[in-house]
C-alpha cells in the first residue's frame, strides 16, 4: 500500500514541460510503413542480426558473400537485395582475408564492389571510444547500410559472453552503432559447446536479434538456416558448398587457395529429415511431438501470441521417464542423448535456447 503522496501528479506538471503522447487507431497503424528488407525475407534493412555456426563451417565466407551481393544489388540465394554500402570489420584471419576477396573476384569474374570497406584495426564493442570512432568514420565516409562484425568474440576482448552484464555491454555497443548509422549490424558468432543450444553465450543475445542465421554441416554440403525473423517467417534454408579457388602461387611454387560460396540448389529448400535411429530416439521423438503439439494447442487457447517454445532442460524433465526399459541410473543420460539427436536431425529448432517444432 502506498502511504506517501505521489509527487508527480497530472495537476503538478509544469506547463509546457513535455508534449503529450500521440495515440493511434487501427486505421492509423495500417498506414505505417511495412517492414523493409536488406535481403528479402532474410535480413531487415536495419537492426541487429546474428550469423553463427561452429568453427570452420564457412561463416566468414557467407559474411563476405552477403557483403558482395548487397553492395552490388545482386540476388543472394535467389533473394533480391537492396543495394547499399557495407563496412566489414575483420577481426579474425586478417592475413588471409585478402585471398578470400581475390577468390570471390576470380569466381565472379568481376572486381569486388568498391562500396564495401574493410576495417582490420583492433575494435571493441565495449569500448566507447572505439564505438564513437567507428560511427564517425562510417558517417564521414558516406554511411553504410550493413555493418558486419567478424567475430563477436574478437570484438569483445575480456568479456564473459555467458554473463548477462557483459553481454548487456556488448549489445549496448551494437545498439549504439545501429542507432548512430541506422544500418543493420550483423554479428558473426560461434555456436556453443553444445551446438543444439544455438548461439554461444547469454540468451539475451538471441532475444535482442531481429534475425538469426545458423550455418551447419549437412552431409557433404553446408546449410544455412533462418532460425529467427522478427518481421518475416523463419525456416528458410539453403545448401551450399565451399568451392576451392587457386588464387596465387608463392615464390616456392606452392599453389595458394581460398574458397567461395557456391549455391547448389534453388530459391528455397527444406532439409529432408532423417529417420530416428533405435528405439530410444523413436520413443523420445514420439513423446516430444505429443508434448509440443498439446502445448501449442493449449497456448493457442490461453496465450494466442505465444510461440509455444520450451526450454531444453524443461523438455528433458518431461520426457526422461519415457525410456522405462533403461536403468534409472542411466535414463536421463540416454534421454538427453536421444533428445540432442532429434534436434540435430531437424525435428526441433533451437531459437535463443528455446525449442520449437520444426514442422
Amino acid at each position: 500500500m502506498i502511504t506517501e503522496p505521489i509527487s508527480a501528479t497530472p495537476n503538478s506538471k509544469p506547463s509546457g514541460s513535455y508534449d503529450l503522447y500521440n495515440f493511434l487507431t487501427a486505421k492509423h497503424l495500417s498506414g505505417l510503413p511495412s517492414a523493409r528488407w536488406l535481403i528479402d525475407d532474410i535480413l531487415p534493412d536495419s537492426g541487429l542480426a546474428c550469423l553463427f555456426g561452429n568453427s570452420g563451417v564457412g561463416k566468414s565466407f557467407i559474411g563476405l558473400d552477403v557483403a558482395g551481393s548487397v553492395a552490388r544489388g545482386a540476388t543472394w540465394f535467389g533473394h533480391p537485395t537492396n543495394t547499399c554500402s557495407v563496412v566489414y570489420v575483420v577481426l579474425e584471419g586478417q592475413a588471409g582475408f585478402f585471398r578470400r576477396v581475390k577468390a570471390w573476384q576470380m569466381h565472379h569474374e568481376i572486381d569486388f564492389p568498391e562500396n564495401v570497406q574493410f576495417l582490420c584495426e583492433p575494435f571493441a564493442l565495449t569500448n566507447p571510444l572505439n564505438l564513437n570512432k567507428l560511427c564517425d568514420s562510417i558517417l564521414e565516409s558516406g554511411g553504410a547500410g550493413l555493418i558486419i562484425i567478424d567475430t563477436l568474440n574478437k570484438a569483445a576482448p575480456g568479456a564473459d559472453e555467458n554473463s548477462s552484464v557483459d553481454m548487456g555491454k556488448i549489445l549496448a555497443g551494437a545498439s549504439h552503432i545501429q542507432q548512430e548509422t541506422n544500418a543493420l549490424v550483423l554479428l558473426v558468432h560461434h555456436s556453443g559447446k553444445d551446438a543444439t543450444r544455438g548461439l554461444r553465450g547469454h540468451s539475451s543475445l538471441g532475444a535482442a536479434a531481429d534475425a538469426i542465421i545458423e550455418v551447419e554441416k549437412d552431409g557433404l554440403l553446408i546449410r544455412w538456416n533462418l532460425l529467427k525473423s522478427k518481421d518475416g517467417e523463419d525456416g528458410i534454408s539453403h545448401s551450399f558448398k565451399l568451392e576451392t579457388v587457386e588464387v596465387e602461387t608463392d615464390p616456392n611454387g606452392k599453389v595458394i587457395t581460398s574458397c567461395v560460396i557456391q549455391e547448389v540448389e534453388g530459391v528455397a529448400s527444406c532439409r529432408k529429415l532423417s529417420e530416428p535411429r533405435g528405439v530410444n530416439q523413436k520413443a523420445i521423438l514420439a513423446a516430444v511431438q505429443e508434448i509440443m503439439v498439446n502445448r501449442r494447442m493449449q497456448l493457442l487457447i490461453d496465450t494466442p501470441d505465444c510461440l509455444g517454445g520450451i526450454l531444453f532442460d524443461d523438455l528433458l524433465t518431461e520426457v526422461k521417464d519415457v525410456l522405462i526399459d533403461i536403468d534409472p541410473k542411466h535414463r536421463q543420460t540416454r534421454t538427453k542423448e536421444a533428445l540432442e539427436a532429434i534436434i540435430r536431425m531437424g525435428y526441433l529448432k533451437v531459437i535463443n535456447g528455446w525449442l520449437y517444432l520444426s514442422q
